[in-house]
This record gives structure tokens, sequence and C-alpha cells, in this order.
């Protein structure tokens, strides 16, 4: 049951959205190690949202219509002003500083947040993780699972911004760093505007 819970994370992943628009325009325009960070936030969420899922979050939100609708225009607010911003660095012209002196523990609240308000990363830890940990049938085996999740956000998302910060990768990103940056901010705010008009 471990391994269908893992593969369920490493499907919904492989899906493309916040998580990966935020650590491809990271991994393109600051050192690998604060791509990392944003990396490590991600993870950081997919943490909080497991444990969250394990305790009955899904359920939570189902029957506290008010909170759900907190989070969902909160996030909406958030992906907006994040898309917004991938805009408009792209659109400023090319002199290495796309995050200028971005910190370690900026970029990591940066993937933390862009986690924690992701639709689709909500939707798949209240009703698929949720619906998967539940059918595990001990709280032993639930923890595993738990564990397993967040180990496999490690692998992917530390990985995916190692790989995407490799010098072949900036260089490919750098020569379409206009197309990156409007291409990462546009699916930002489609999901944001998608967030807030459901």
């Amino acid at each position: 049951m471990v391994t269908t819970v893992v593969l369920l994370y490493f499907a919904a992943a492989s899906i493309p959205g916040a998580n990966l628009a935020l650590i491809m325009n990271m991994a393109a325009s600051v050192p690998r190690r604060i791509a990392v960070a944003a990396a490590l936030g991600i993870v950081a969420a997919t943490a909080v949202l497991s444990t969250a899922a394990l305790l009955g979050l899904g359920e939570i939100l189902t029957t506290t219509r008010w909170l759900g609708e907190l989070l969902r225009i909160g996030g909406a607010a958030y992906l907006l002003w994040v898309g917004l911003a991938a805009c408009v660095r792209a659109r400023q012209p090319a002199d290495g500083q796309v995050f200028p002196r971005l910190r370690w523990s900026a970029a990591f609240r940066r993937g933390l947040l862009t986690n924690l308000v992701n639709p689709k990363t909500i939707a798949f830890f209240c009703v698929g993780l949720a619906a998967a940990v539940t059918a595990v049938p001990t709280v032993e085996a639930r923890l595993v699972a738990l564990v397993a999740v967040v180990v496999s956000s490690i692998i992917w998302n530390v990985s995916l911004a190692s790989i995407l910060s490799t010098r072949t990768a900036r260089s490919f990103f750098e020569r379409r760093r206009r197309a990156v940056g409007l291409g990462s901010g546009v699916v930002l705010i489609a999901l944001g505007l998608q967030m807030a008009l459901t």
C-alpha cells in the first residue's frame, strides 16, 4: 500500500503546475543553493499537508466552509501575486539579477507558500492521498506512507532544482529567459484565476 501512495505522489508531482513553474524560474535565475532552498520549502509544505491529510484535513475543509473559502481566496491572491511578479521580472533586462539578493530563507518561504496554496497540491492531499492513506490498515503503516511521501518529495523537488540549475540547463533557460519567465508567470496567474473563480 505504501508503494501505491508513493506512485500517487510521483504521478501528481510530475503534472506541471505552480511548483514546477517556481522551480524552473528559480533554477534558471538564482544560484543552485537558492533554487534548492525553494525546493526544500516545497518539501516542508508536503510534510505539513501529508500530516494534515493523515489527521483529516479533507473532512475539516468540507465541513468548515469558511476555512476552505479563506484558503481558496488567500491561495488565489498569492498565486496571482507570484505570477505577476514573474511576468514583470521576465520583461526586465537580463542582468543576472532576476531575483536580486534573494536569501535562502526567502526562497524557502516562497517554495513553502507556493506549495501550501497550490490548488493541485491541496486537492491531491485532501482527496487522493487522504483516501489512499485511510486505506492503509495500521497507524504505523500510515506513518510509513507519510514518511515515504516526504522522502519522495525530497527526491523529486531537490533533484529537479539541481538538474535544472546545471550549467547546461541554465544556458538553455538563459537563451529563453523571457519565455520561461513569462510562461511560468502565466501558469501561476492561470492557476490563481482558476482558484479564485471556482
